[in-house]
């Protein structure tokens, strides 16, 4: 699995070939060729919200996870999750 990614389009080219528009244009920041594990902020689209770009951080944290600690543990050893 790879752990990089590279997004470095214009807000307006992401919102056109995602077809959602960004909650806030501002947070997105493009990368290119950024690591996983320094958990980038990131656009996605949530099944609640298919219409609109959220700018969240790369990482999946399960439900079931009990601290912060914990957490951020977790996070990194679920990034191809």
């Amino acid at each position: 699995m790879c752990y990089t990614v590279s997004i470095f389009s214009s807000t307006h080219v992401v919102e056109t070939d995602i077809g959602a528009v960004f909650d806030d244009a501002s947070e997105y920041m493009p990368y290119v060729h950024v690591s996983g594990f320094v958990h980038p902020r990131l656009p996605f689209v949530t099944n609640e919200r298919p219409d609109a770009l959220e700018v969240v951080e790369w990482g999946l944290i399960p439900r079931w996870t009990k601290s912060a600690e914990a957490a951020g543990e977790l996070r990194d050893m679920t990034l191809n999750a």
